[in-house]
């Protein structure tokens, strides 16, 4: 995770955050191995573009998480739609990225949605301690 980006390029990716993205705690039962059920939760922020060189920016800059590269769509005429890059950051990583970013996203769904897993990991999880990853590109 990178901790040292520069006031500007936090600004613009809040901003892009914005609009491109999709900020959530999901909620889901899960089943043990003894078949007790209990509830899971997943942290996860989603960053949607056509633009792949933009997205493969945003994880040179955070260095976290990972670019998925959803199949082109054809349209009813029959033609290609362009491809979809999606930069997906979960569980810790998530947590560390919104923490960076809260102060930069203006949209109130965003930033009530990086609320949430920022309170849902510092009341029920404790903090977690930043983990040096390398890029993945």
């Amino acid at each position: 995770m990178n901790t040292n980006i520069k006031e500007i390029d936090l600004s613009y990716w809040g901003g892009f955050m914005d609009g491109e993205s999709s900020i959530k705690l999901y909620k889901r039962a899960k089943k043990n191995s003894i078949g007790k059920i209990y509830d899971c939760y997943e942290p996860k922020v989603e960053v949607t573009n056509t633009d792949i060189l933009l997205i493969e920016q945003m994880i040179k800059t955070f260095q976290v998480g990972y670019i998925y590269l959803d199949k082109p769509r054809k349209t009813e005429k029959g033609t290609e739609c362009k491809q979809i890059a999606r930069w997906i950051v979960t569980y810790q990583n998530a947590y560390h990225v919104l923490k960076i970013m809260l102060p930069y996203l203006r949209e109130v769904n965003k930033k009530k949605g990086a609320e949430e897993i920022i309170n849902y990991y510092e009341t029920r999880i404790g903090k977690p301690k930043i983990k040096q990853i390398s890029k993945l590109l």
